[in-house]
């Protein structure tokens, strides 16, 4: 029984109820996914549909796609999501509101990192961030002091 699809745009229709079952765990880290033949037959769609919201969800970094062999789920990574912001980025730094729009996702973004960073800190992060913040602020209006290696290891 194949689903019914809108004929708009039947890949982006196709990528998203996968897409949907990822989120869900329905298709989970790891699971191949149906081969090209299953899914075409379950979606109703031709190979070339398929292919292209394979590419789209390869693109959004929730699935690997090697030759020879079928798609498997994958976790999406700090590199994968980077890379799909960058282009956005590019073009809100285009002019002066998509500047001021661009700070207000930063300011979203470093706050909820900062909560998450909260929450799961140990005493030892704490020390170490206090000693870096207290070099940081030492070293205020003092344009001569070398810079130091502030690296940080969570954990």
């Amino acid at each position: 029984m194949a689903i019914q699809l809108k004929r708009a745009r039947l890949f982006e229709q196709v990528a998203d109820i996968l897409e949907q079952r990822i989120r869900h765990r329905k298709l989970v880290a790891g699971a191949e996914l149906p081969s090209e033949r299953q899914l075409m037959t379950e979606f109703g769609v031709g190979r070339t549909a398929i292919r292209e919201a394979l590419f789209h969800l390869q693109r959004a970094g929730v699935v690997d796609l090697r030759a020879g062999s079928r798609a498997r789920v994958t976790a999406p990574n700090a590199e994968v999501v980077m890379t799909s912001l960058s282009s956005s980025a590019k073009y809100l730094l285009t002019d002066d509101s998509g500047i001021r729009h661009f700070q207000d996702a930063r300011a979203l973004f470093e706050t909820g990192l900062a909560r998450d960073a909260a929450r799961n800190a140990t005493a030892k992060d704490i020390c170490h961030l206090s000693n870096a913040l207290d070099t940081n602020y030492k070293s205020i209006g003092d344009i001569q002091a070398p810079p130091r290696n502030l690296e940080w290891h969570h954990g």
